[in-house]
């Protein structure tokens, strides 16, 4: 779907908000998959951060789950609880793990999964039901077989309207029974959108615990009220949040926040927060600066964290690659707690990534798939070819040398078109109609052009007409009179045609089908520095 500006998406079921997130200008996904089960139609809103509303867009979803749909897991991992530098230690613990889930009706679904962490099992059930209408029940529970503990977590969410203001809400009841030890918890969220306008926000968190031990207990509660503005200052545009808390262990506690999106992408944002907490009287803010960087780059964000109060100094630094196979993540931290007169440092790390296959065949993609194909790009060596994989329904992937995953809706028929500005493949159009867990295999063998343009010199050619031949087109001109005028030119003697990066020759053949001689192109392609233009200029036999 296409976003002319930057601004947010929202997309409903009736009055129910599925999804909402915002988005840059230009093409934007909306990730279906994590939708309710079951076919229905939704209204696709486009919302600018001003206010203006574009037509609504109304759309069908067919999100489906399977009766067999089930996930297995295995590993090893350092569960010591006292280990804190995850880079560290001994991964000496196996993980061995089986969930699976399954649709029980139109707005049910049931799972349940098994998993063995060293020498402790766990057994987890979920039952959730989100009907129609806005309101949604979700009830999970949790054993641990080893040490008879267990737990019950029930959730229910709200989202609709009421008394004309958008209203979004949900609350979580856990209960758990630990070594005899038993603790409830209790958690409250409701926000309210003036207008339906994302330029304000208001927002009431609330949460309370009680834990019963046979020699003591415990209990803590706390409110928390949250406002968020869309304002100017000084002519930059900026997100205000203000905040007012109370707690059991502290009497008050404020925040404050400025978030700024800066550049001319707005690729950069900077975030100020200062708190302070009444029972110890004391305060600390912290600034945080993110870079976001362009889709090619592999470096997907870094992030700079300063922050401290009179106890504490505190540094960091995070990154956020992306790989064609993995995601990755990398940060590190100093902390001097200027009491006790110490430093802290520590690094930690993560990637994630997905293997998918197709019969023999296999690909590695960083993003997560239900579906899709895995295209195998033959190239000759030392060619420089850019061929994308562009799929109906706004999935676009650029294509490696190797085996590459591309994404293609489940349950629906799909296209798939293979294009390149500087290649020319064969049988570059595909439809296929796949299921969640499907993955088609294709082998594509594009061969590297260029494009050469120029004019003929009929003075030596003997001929009123003549065809440029090359392994991949051909073109006829006329003198004063052609047959084809690619480039729009009153100058009917002018030719554009795709030639074989490999074979970079043009072969020029009178009207009666005479070959007349043959062009070679190296080193007009050498002095344009391999460009993917080449202008010949005047172009004739005695140039052969």
């Amino acid at each position: 779907m296409f976003m002319p500006f930057t601004g947010m998406i929202e997309v409903y079921r009736g009055n129910r908000l599925l999804y909402v997130t915002r988005e840059a200008a230009g093409m934007a996904q909306i990730p279906v998959a994590d939708f309710p089960i079951g076919v229905y139609d939704v209204t696709i809103v486009r919302r600018s951060l001003s206010g203006e509303e574009l037509e609504a867009i109304t759309d069908t979803v067919s999100n489906s789950l399977t009766d067999s749909g089930f996930t297995l897991a295995l590993g090893m991992m350092n569960s010591d609880e006292r280990q804190f530098d995850i880079l560290d230690g001994d991964y000496d613990d196996l993980v061995a793990g089986f969930a699976y889930q399954s649709k029980v009706s139109d707005s049910t679904t049931g799972s349940f999964s098994i998993l063995n962490i060293g020498t402790a099992q766990y057994f987890q059930s979920t039952i959730n039901y989100q009907p129609a209408f806005p309101l949604g029940v979700a009830l999970s529970t949790e054993f641990n077989i080893q040490s008879k503990d267990w737990g019950v977590n029930l959730q229910t969410n709200y989202a609709g309207t009421l008394l004309g203001k958008m209203v979004n809400s949900n609350f979580n009841y856990r209960f758990r029974d630990l070594l005899g030890t038993e603790s409830h918890s209790y958690f409250l969220n409701v926000s309210l959108m003036p207008n339906h306008r994302y330029s304000k926000l208001f927002m009431i968190n609330a949460h309370a615990s009680k834990m019963n031990a046979p020699q003591y207990r415990e209990d803590y509660s706390e409110l928390n009220i949250e406002n968020q503005n869309a304002i100017s200052l000084f002519g930059v545009p900026a997100n205000l949040s203000t905040s007012l808390g109370t707690s059991s262990t502290d009497d008050l506690r404020a925040t404050l926040s400025l978030n700024f999106m800066l550049g001319d992408r707005q690729d950069y944002s900077l975030s100020t927060n200062f708190t302070y907490t009444g029972q110890r009287e004391s305060s600390y803010g912290e600034a945080i600066l993110s870079k976001q960087t362009p889709e090619e780059s592999k470096l997907s964000q870094l992030t700079f964290t300063a922050g401290g109060g009179a106890e504490f100094v505190r540094l960091s630094a995070d990154a956020d690659f992306r790989f064609d196979s993995a995601n990755a993540y990398l940060g590190g931290f100093v902390y001097r707690d200027a009491r006790q007169g110490t430093y802290n440092s520590n690094l930690y790390g993560r990637a994630s990534g997905n293997i998918y296959f197709s019969g023999t065949q296999y690909a590695f993609d960083r993003s997560g798939a239900s579906s899709g194909v895995i295209v195998k790009m033959d190239t000759q060596p030392g060619s420089n070819v850019e061929v994308r994989a562009d799929v109906s329904g706004g999935n676009s992937v650029k294509l490696r040398d190797s085996n590459t995953l591309v994404t293609v809706p489940s349950f629906t028929e799909s296209s798939m078109y293979i294009n390149s500005s500087n290649a020319v493949i064969d049988d570059y159009s595909h439809d296929y109609v796949l299921y969640k867990g499907n993955f088609a295999f294709l082998s594509i063998d594009p061969r590297q052009t260029f494009e050469a343009a120029g004019y003929i010199d009929f003075s030596d050619l003997g001929s009123d007409s003549v065809t440029l031949k090359n392994h991949e087109s051909k073109v006829t001109v006329s003198n004063h009179e052609s047959t084809v005028d690619v480039l729009g030119s009153d100058n009917e003697e002018y030719f554009q045609l795709t030639v074989s990066r490999q074979y970079p020759v043009i072969e020029l053949i009178d009207g009666k089908g005479r070959s007349l001689c043959t062009v070679k192109l190296d080193d007009s392609l050498t002095a344009s520095n391999n460009q993917e233009f080449v202008y010949l200029g005047k172009v004739g036999c005695q140039n052969g």
